[in-house]
Formats: C-alpha cells, structure tokens, sequence
C-alpha cells in the first residue's frame, strides 16, 4: 500500500509516480532520493536511497531508525519561533523544516507569511501522526550518502530523477535583461553538481529497468513527453518528460 510523503519536497515524484512505469524487479533504487517519490508507492519493496546532499540523508537516516513514539514527541512550532529553538534533534529539526513551507528545496527555520496570515500550517498534529505511523513500513530501506555513481549496480529498477535542465527560471534582471538558470539549480545540490554526460551514460549502462526524468527540452538522453503537470508555482505547468531502457507503454495525457 501506498505511503504518502513524509516531508514536502520541491521537485517531489510522488504525484506523478503512477504516470511512470511500475518497477519490475524486487528492488528500487533512487539516485537523486529527495522525498522518494517513487518508492513510496511500492514502500514494501527493497528500496535504497542515494542522495549527495547530507541534510537529504541525515532525514532519511533519523526516520527509518525513529520509532512512531519518537515522531509522535516531536514538537511542533510556533509562530516567531525557529526550528533552531526546538528540542529534538537535527535531523528531526530538519525533517519539521521541509513542513514549515510547501514544497521547498531545503529545510525552512520560521512560519511562512502565508501561514502566520492564514493561521495555518503543514506541521501540525494530524501530519505528524501520518509521518509516525509510516515509518514502520520503511525499516529495511537504506540510505548511501554520495552522487549517482555510489548505487549499487545490482540489477534493480533505477528511479532517476535529478536536478533538470530542460526548464529555465529566471535568476535575475539586470539592466532590463533577463539572466535564465536551469530550473534545477535551486537545490542545495543542483545542476552544477551533476555530469549530465556522465549521468546519461550511466543510466544507459545499468542492469535492469531504467526510469529517468526530465522536462521536455532536455537532451542528455532522447527523453519523450510523458504529462502535462501543474508545477509548484501557482499558475504553471511542468512538461514533465521521461526516458526508459525498456519498452512500455507510457500514460499520456493532463495531470492535476
């Protein structure tokens, strides 16, 4: 059964993910981890998490060793207070962080001004539960801090779905012109830490299925169009793209 995310994540699969081929073998490996979109769907499966950022892993480690006690102690937050002021650890501080704002690349300290306008927010009791009652099911999974290239090559389903290139955002305007960056630079661990070339071949060399991830307009593998999505931006869509090593017939079509 399917779990539902235990933090929000920028970039998060977790919606999408019944849009791209199940996995067909008993084990499911995410090189670029963050929130584990993919695999949270098929929780029961051998699943390994492989992510270059620290705070990414410090999360994922402090889960699958939490007990639901554990998370359910956790405290919440107020406003005017910062994560820095709880008393729990890092990783659980970090873990509230992602919940302080919707859809982050990385941990916020404060409440959002939407949530102290609205008086509502993410971490709150009811998340917290859902969080403590998952973790039971993600016991066996396991967690390699480093780039791509540190996954096990056992033959394995291969979720890839790194920081994209094939979308621009504006960066900044300087003088009346507008300096474009790859949308997938916003994370702690972006864009120019990733050897597309490197990346592509990898991903063509694995033992297994190989699931990878772009927006429409990349190029590092012959990618084709998989759905048309709302993106985190209000208002925005996402021409979400996708590459496999096998043969599969790929849903098409509107995505709320």
């Amino acid at each position: 059964m399917t779990l539902r995310p235990f933090f929000s994540y920028f970039g998060s699969k977790w919606r999408l993910a019944p849009r791209y081929p199940a996995p067909r073998h008993a084990s499911i490996v995410e090189p670029f981890a963050g929130s584990a979109g993919y695999a949270l769907h098929y929780p029961d499966l051998e699943v390994t998490l492989v992510d270059l950022d620290p705070v990414i892993c410090g999360i994922w480690r402090y889960l699958i060793g939490a007990t639901r006690a554990d998370l359910l102690a956790l405290p919440l937050i107020e406003p005017g207070q910062s994560t820095d002021d709880l008393a729990c650890c890092q990783e659980a501080r970090w873990l509230i962080g992602f919940w302080v704002a919707n859809a982050t690349e990385r941990p916020r300290k404060r409440l959002t001004s939407w949530a102290l306008r609205w008086g509502k927010q993410f971490w709150n009791e009811d998340n917290r539960a859902r969080v403590a009652d998952g973790v039971d099911r993600i016991r066996h999974w396991r967690v390699i801090e480093g780039p791509f290239a540190s996954a096990p090559a056992a033959r394995a389903t291969f979720f890839v779905d790194p920081p994209y290139v094939g979308k621009s955002r504006v960066a900044k305007i300087t003088g009346g012109i507008a300096s474009m960056r790859p949308v997938g630079d916003r994370y702690r661990c972006g864009t120019k830490r990733v050897d597309y070339a490197a990346l592509a071949t990898w991903c063509r060399t694995r033992r297994g299925q190989v699931i990878a991830c772009e927006n429409l307009g990349a190029t590092w593998l012959p990618f084709t169009h998989l759905v048309s999505a709302h993106a985190a931006c209000p208002g925005h869509r996402s021409e979400e793209a996708v590459w496999t090593n096998e043969r599969v017939q790929l849903a098409l079509g509107a995505i709320a």
